[in-house]
């Protein structure tokens, strides 16, 4: 080879591209451009910053933040001197001015669309959360005795009360709480007295189609298997084009009851989406837990709403008393105190703190708690030569492997697929194969790195096929058994992200993936299979609204850089995916920095819900680019 050929022979360095920079950094160019003041390099820092802070899933920024150079008035001095920011701090904003990109409220900076996300949410909420009165033909004392004669706790019995006495219920709880179990008494109360006339009025909905089918699966159990469930996409009529839906403001929902599970999920524009589509005649129920990650883009609208004070005002624990005959979460305030009394959400919030599923003092239960709780958790470490069955079977229902010790990670790792694989070499038929592969699972911060997603399917797929004997890595691509999960909607095939199919070749050996669809199962082509990949191993924001019986959760070590991944929330996320047993595939130091680091998003939207007074608004809609912010 001679000179000339070797240095073309070199591979290009590969670049890559920090696309959250390279967006801010176009923002804040043509922000400045929009506002005139391309020298200013402070009102550049200030636009710079907030398309970082949306990026980072926050809805705002804080001037706060900033305030290290110059002084929070001086930013807010600075940026409402900009003919690009509205400022309605002063709670009345000029309808007749021409509107703006950007908004100031307070020491928030705002992308003008995620403040009017914020504003018409809390607009939403308030007028829903009011009594609703019965119909003329259902008799109060009816509905009270059936509540009363259920085999529920208090707290439950609280919201179920409330759920069919108000339009709109926030009801939060841990994993084991009795979400499920309170939905499903929700709607055959429903049905028995108020709607049994119009049952396919009751809609139940979740954000992902696995939270779907769980919630379809839980209602069929209880003899409620024709409601309809669905994901909020699916419930919205989203197009087959993906842009756009067929119900909203101008074409409700009908619709008399709904409820929504795994709200931690849904990100502020697809709340406000859902809101707008509903008949102000709806029931509302939002179910999920606080503690959970939020939502992958800006928002976090059930860790906000979850902000608001506790407990009822006095007429409806009153009533709350007269009615089941106990007394729930006494009053946040004496009726004196009006900021407290007439916060908006008063009354909606109730919180299920009763666990039927662990102990709270050990095991997931305890585990689950610390975590939340911010404390270190102390671990037993798997035993030497003792498989992860027989460790949770002496020490419990939580085991670390540390990476600190002298352990065959791929070992451990092939181990947790014992049963599935052995299950394999008799090509079991596709139904056997959903039942056993939901039974565990390996979750995993993030896709690359040590311990990713990546690197982990990679060497249980190439196990997978050595056990089926598959020698060439170019055939059987879609080998029986191997499992997929959608990583992009597809409205045709109605297949969504996150949706998990497992692929099986039928008798004329064409390869074809099946997915569990509440009680029935979906068969396609693998050819006609959208964007997907292998899931052995998965991403735990892929994890949120599944549960499997034993979850492996793969930490990476404390020292590498993917460790900042890991949050309090990620772990707590993680963790509480299990049933019965889990395996932290971790460092100490690297759950102790979990932990340790707790996520937060910053947010209007609780000032809003906590504010008594007249609320600012924007009342002309953005014209032609403005609309995208």
């Amino acid at each position: 080879m001679n000179e000339h050929n070797a240095t073309h022979d070199v591979p290009a360095p590969v670049v890559t591209v920090d696309k959250p920079s390279l967006i801010a950094t176009e923002f804040r160019a043509f922000m400045c451009t929009l506002g005139g003041c391309e020298e200013d390099g402070n009102a550049g820092r200030a636009f710079y910053e907030l398309a970082t802070a949306l990026n980072d899933g926050h809805s705002c920024l804080d001037l706060t933040g900033l305030a290290i150079d110059n002084s929070v008035v001086e930013w807010k001095d600075l940026l409402k001197a900009l003919p690009v920011v509205t400022d309605v701090t002063s709670g009345v904003a000029d309808s007749t001015a021409p509107p703006t990109p950007l908004v100031l409220n307070g020491n928030r900076l705002y992308m003008q669309r995620y403040y009017l996300y914020e504003q018409r949410i809390a607009d939403q909420l308030r007028r829903r959360n009011q009594p609703r009165l019965l119909t003329d033909d259902v008799s109060y004392n009816t509905i009270v005795e059936a509540i009363k004669n259920l085999p529920a706790g208090t707290d439950q019995k609280t919201a179920l009360f409330l759920a069919l006495h108000r339009g709109l219920t926030v009801i939060t709880g841990g994993p084991g709480t009795g979400k499920t179990t309170t939905v499903a008494h929700l709607i055959k109360l429903y049905r028995s007295t108020i709607g049994s006339d119009e049952a396919l009025r009751v809609r139940v909905a979740a954000p992902t189609g696995k939270a779907a089918n769980r919630l379809a699966l839980a209602l069929a159990d209880v003899g409620q298997g024709d409601i309809p469930v669905s994901t909020v996409h699916r419930l919205l009529g989203r197009y087959a084009d993906g842009r756009g839906y067929r119900h909203g403001p101008h074409n409700p929902l009908i619709i008399d009851l709904l409820v929504v599970d795994e709200v931690s999920m849904i990100n502020l524009a697809m709340m406000d989406r859902l809101l707008s589509a509903l008949p102000s005649t709806v029931r509302l129920v939002l179910l999920g837990d606080v503690h959970q990650l939020p939502s992958v883009t800006a928002g976090n609208v059930l860790a906000d709403l979850g902000q608001s004070p506790p407990g009822f005002s006095i007429s409806v624990r009153s009533q709350i008393q007269s009615a089941l005959g106990f007394d729930p979460v006494p009053p946040t305030a004496a009726p004196t105190e009006k900021v407290i009394t007439t916060h908006d959400l008063q009354d909606a919030m109730v919180s299920l703190t009763q666990n039927y599923r662990f102990n709270t003092h050990e095991g997931i239960g305890r585990l689950a708690r610390e975590v939340v709780s911010g404390i270190n958790p102390t671990l037993t470490r798997i035993a030497p030569d003792t498989t992860l069955a027989e460790q949770h079977d002496v020490d419990g229902s939580v085991v670390l492997i540390s990476l600190d010790d002298d352990e065959d990670i791929g070992a451990r790792l092939l181990e947790t697929y014992n049963d599935y694989f052995s299950l394999l070499a008799n090509r079991p038929p596709p139904q056997d194969l959903l039942l056993a592969f939901e039974q565990t699972r390996i979750l995993c911060p993030a896709h690359e790195g040590p311990l990713g997603v990546n690197g982990i399917n990679a060497y249980l797929t190439a196990e997978a096929r050595r056990r089926l004997s598959l020698t060439d890595p170019r055939g059987h691509e879609y080998f029986h058994g191997r499992p997929i999960i959608v990583t992009r909607n597809d409205y045709n095939l109605r297949l969504f992200n996150g949706d998990i199919g497992i692929c099986f070749e039928d008798e004329d050996s064409r390869p074809k993936v099946a997915f569990q669809t509440g009680e029935r199962i979906q068969v396609i082509l693998a050819a006609r299979l959208p964007d997907h990949e292998t899931c052995f191993a998965m991403t735990i924001h892929k994890a949120q609204g599944s549960e499997f019986d034993h979850t492996v959760v793969a930490l990476p070590p404390f020292e590498h850089l993917r460790n900042d991944l890991v949050n309090r929330q990620l772990l707590y996320t993680a963790v509480t995916r299990a049933r019965r047993s889990v395996t932290l595939l971790a460092t100490p130091e690297s759950i102790a920095s979990a932990v340790r680091r707790s996520m937060h998003r910053m947010s209007g939207l609780p000032d809003q819900l906590l504010s008594v007074e007249s609320r600012p608004s924007i009342t002309k809609k953005p014209a032609d680019q403005l609309t995208l912010f």
